[in-house]
């Protein structure tokens, strides 16, 4: 599945009479990048078809805002891959109709992607900004831990220490 530069997000999985939109605002894992096209083997489509399955007023669709290779600091470093988390939450969380909900997952291209973010003060700023935002909005955050990478090129224990830290502080925090 090709990633997408955000022009064509919007689409929220599910049915119309969803009570509200529970927006992932993430990257690779969330988009989908890799896996079987028109599959819905994505993370969000999995939790659309959970959403969708329960009782009337409990009912959410799921608004799929990953963008793969995207950063929560700087833009992607590939073209097709968008800007930062920053600079897209309006476009693509704040500003869509019916969003109760943001799921953040990003970070992990921070630390693996060349130039490398080696602190963690940074990435928790942006996770604070990202909530802030949302919380100005009336909007609940839910943050995932960055996923571990050991095996994959580019790891290093100096990387590993900046992930562990920053999951440190995510789950430590309301």
């Amino acid at each position: 599945m090709p990633s997408h530069t955000g022009d064509d997000l919007g689409q929220v999985v599910g049915r119309l009479d969803a009570v509200a939109t529970i927006a992932a605002a993430a990257g690779t894992i969330t988009d989908g990048t890799g896996s079987t096209p028109a599959a819905d083997r994505r993370w969000p489509d999995r939790l659309a078809a959970r959403m969708l399955a329960g009782p009337p007023e409990e009912r959410f669709g799921v608004l799929n805002a990953g963008i793969g290779g995207t950063r929560l600091l700087l833009d992607a470093g590939s073209p097709g891959q968008g800007v930062n988390a920053l600079a897209r939450l309006e476009r693509d969380v704040l500003a869509r109709t019916g969003v109760r909900t943001v799921v953040v997952l990003e970070g992990i291209n921070d630390i693996q992607q060349d130039p490398s973010q080696y602190d963690p003060a940074q990435l928790i700023a942006a996770y604070r900004q990202i909530a802030l935002r949302a919380h100005d909005r009336g909007l609940r955050i839910v943050s995932g831990t960055i996923l571990p990478f050991q095996g994959w090129h580019k790891w290093t224990p100096e990387r590993e220490a900046v992930r562990a830290a920053v999951n440190e502080w995510i789950r430590g925090t309301d």
